[in-house]
This record gives structure tokens, C-alpha cells and sequence, in this order.
């Protein structure tokens, strides 16, 4: 027995915490007939200085009317609920929950005098929210345009012409939630994809005898360093900032993300003092994708690629140990992908083929 449930995983917290929190609601409403639902489980329109109005905002989502309306929704809930949990992690999806809680509650107040409650609009917020789950950029998933002709245009068609107890209208809320926040996160969550993937890439190379190495001499290092493929990178999880920008191309590539990549370089004989970054762009925001400085700072989104630029410059003195530093020593170049197998020269004449960017 006790084997048996070692191995019963809680593999979505959140849920889970959902549903045992409305099982338990509907056990206390079954006890009282009906009153725990009239008290704490269903929203409706009341004076606003009953403190248990604004208790009913969040907890009405778990209130329901009988055992069947308690199983269609969840089983629609336990189905779509934990791949959207493992997505989007547990702290946002209940952040997702309280707001399409809270939002029902408030537009049914004003606009309604019935009671509402269930997780309906949980359900319509969760189906939305999983045609986003692969989603790519500048493309519009036939799953989501599916869910919208059946689904939501349903639910516009029910609440016009059907008469029933059916709350069509926190369906739409639910639904309405699920799209702005499928859009929000999804903004975010292919960033930091590419993000925690690139993350996996230590900071280092390999040679033409695919040995790696982590550090270097200098002259060791100009006379034996080669680009390297994005083969050579995930299989030996190593990469100058050269290199991992390229990988970054690579995922964004996947995603169909636009990104520009920059060479900074600064002109001292005696240092190897020259960076790449790649930027991309996305809902009119630019992000810094950045891993080989990985103290660069949590801030990733930026108005414009010049103040990522001004970011990038500011940390040579410190990361390149530079003391007197001379703005009129940096070069900036937007370069485009290079093929792999290029020396440490041959890859910054290239860079050097690309366009000036002018640095004030």
C-alpha cells in the first residue's frame, strides 16, 4: 500500500488544490441544502459593505449546483488545467484563476441580478489558454481558430437566443481572459524558452580536436579557435558568446522570432575585447538575449535596440578589465549568420562586412 502511493505523483498542485477545495464546497452545500452556496459560493449583487461580497469574488468559482454540474466542469478542468500548469508554472495559473474570478464576479454584478457561480468560466479560460500552449510567432493556431468557431461563437449564439440557467456570459468572460492572457504569456514564455535553453551552454570552446576548453591563453586561443557548429554546441554544452548567439539564432529560427545580432568590439591590441548579443523583437518591445555574461542583469526588455547597445557598453570596463576606457575605441556592427569554421579574425572581418551602427 504504502509503495502505491510513493508513486502517486501531484503533478499540478493547482489544480488539484482547485478541486479538492470545490469538492469540499459541495459536500458543505449538500450538509446545508443550498445554503453554503447562497453564503460563501455563488457572487451576486449586494451592498458593498458586506465583507462577504468580496470573499464570493473569489470563491463563487467554486460553488456548483449539483453533482453534474460539478463533473462537466472538471472534467474538462483535470484534462486541460495541469498541461496549462506545467506551461506556465503554478503561480501564474493561479494568478490567471483569481483574476478571470474576480472579473466574472465584478461584469455579472453590474451587468446581471442573478446569481452566478461554478468554474465555467475557469473551463473556457483553460481551453483558450491551451491553444496557446505551442503557439509561434506570427502564427495563428488552426487548434485556437477551432476553439473560437466552436466554442465562443456558441456561447455568443446561447446568450442572445437560449432561455436556460446556463451562465453564458461568465463563459465569455473566461473565455475573453484566456485570450489576453494567452497573448501576455505567451509574449513572455518564448523569450524565456530561449532563455533557460541557452542557459544550458557553459562558457568555452572546442577545438578541431574536440577538446574543450574553458579558459585559454590568449595566442593559444587567436591561433586555434574556429567557429563552431550548433551541433558542436549542444553536444558539448560549450560556447563562446559567438557561439551562443548563434544558438539563440537557431531556437528563434524554431519559433519563427525575429532577432538582429550585434558585435560589439573594442580597439586594444593587447585584449580580446569583443562581444555579440542578439536582440529580438516582439510586440513592439526588444529584448537582450544574453547568457555568457550571465550577471548582465535581469532586465531584458527594452524600447529600443540603442539602450540594449548602451547596456552592453557599459559593462566592458568591468568585464574586459579595461581602466582608462575610451568611448572612441568601440565599433558596433549588425551582422547576419556567419557560417561555422571561422578563426577569431576571419569571424570579425566578417562581422566588420556588416552594418555599421553608430554609437554615441
Amino acid at each position: 500500500m504504502n509503495n502505491i502511493i510513493s508513486k502517486i505523483q501531484i503533478n499540478s498542485p493547482v489544480i488539484i488544490g482547485l478541486f479538492i477545495l470545490s469538492i469540499i464546497a459541495f459536500i458543505l452545500n449538500t450538509i446545508t441544502k443550498g445554503g453554503a452556496n447562497k453564503v460563501l459560493f455563488s457572487t451576486y449583487r449586494c451592498s458593498m459593505f458586506d465583507p462577504l461580497t468580496y470573499v464570493r469574488a473569489f470563491t463563487h468559482i467554486l460553488g456548483h449546483m449539483n453533482w453534474s454540474h460539478f463533473m462537466n466542469n472538471y472534467l474538462y478542468i483535470l484534462l486541460v488545467g495541469p498541461m496549462i500548469e506545467e506551461k506556465y508554472g503554478s503561480t501564474n495559473l493561479l494568478f490567471m484563476i483569481l483574476i478571470t474570478a474576480v472579473i466574472t464576479a465584478l461584469i455579472n454584478t453590474i451587468i446581471s441580478r442573478n446569481a452566478l457561480l461554478g468554474a465555467s468560466g475557469i473551463v473556457f479560460m483553460l481551453i483558450i489558454m491551451g491553444s496557446f500552449v505551442n503557439i509561434q510567432a506570427g502564427k495563428i493556431p488552426l487548434t485556437l481558430i477551432l476553439v473560437f468557431i466552436f466554442y465562443i461563437v456558441n456561447e455568443i449564439i446561447a446568450g442572445l437566443f437560449k432561455k436556460d440557467n446556463v451562465s453564458h456570459l461568465g463563459h465569455l468572460i473566461g473565455a475573453i481572459c484566456g485570450f489576453i492572457f494567452g497573448f501576455y504569456f505567451f509574449r513572455w514564455f518564448m523569450i524565456e524558452d530561449i532563455l533557460n535553453k541557452i542557459k544550458e551552454i557553459d562558457y568555452g570552446w572546442v577545438d578541431s580536436n574536440k577538446i574543450v576548453h574553458h579558459s585559454s591563453k590568449r595566442n593559444f586561443f587567436l591561433e586555434n579557435y574556429k567557429l563552431q557548429t550548433i551541433e558542436d554546441t549542444l553536444k558539448y554544452k560549450v560556447g563562446t558568446c559567438w557561439e551562443q548567439v548563434e544558438l539563440t539564432r537557431y531556437y528563434a529560427k524554431q519559433n519563427n522570432l525575429d532577432i538582429e545580432t550585434y558585435i560589439i568590439i573594442y580597439n586594444d591590441p593587447t585584449k580580446i575585447a569583443r562581444h555579440s548579443i542578439a536582440v529580438a523583437y516582439l510586440n513592439n518591445k526588444y529584448y537582450y538575449l544574453e547568457n555568457s555574461w550571465k550577471d548582465q542583469g535581469k532586465n531584458i526588455e527594452f524600447d529600443n535596440v540603442v539602450d540594449i547597445l548602451h547596456t552592453v557598453v557599459n559593462q566592458f570596463p568591468r568585464m574586459y578589465k579595461i581602466n582608462e576606457f575610451d568611448l572612441n575605441k568601440i565599433e558596433i556592427y549588425k551582422y547576419s549568420e556567419p557560417n561555422p569554421g571561422l578563426s577569431f579574425e576571419e569571424f570579425t572581418n566578417y562581422c566588420r562586412k556588416g552594418e555599421k551602427i553608430n554609437y554615441e
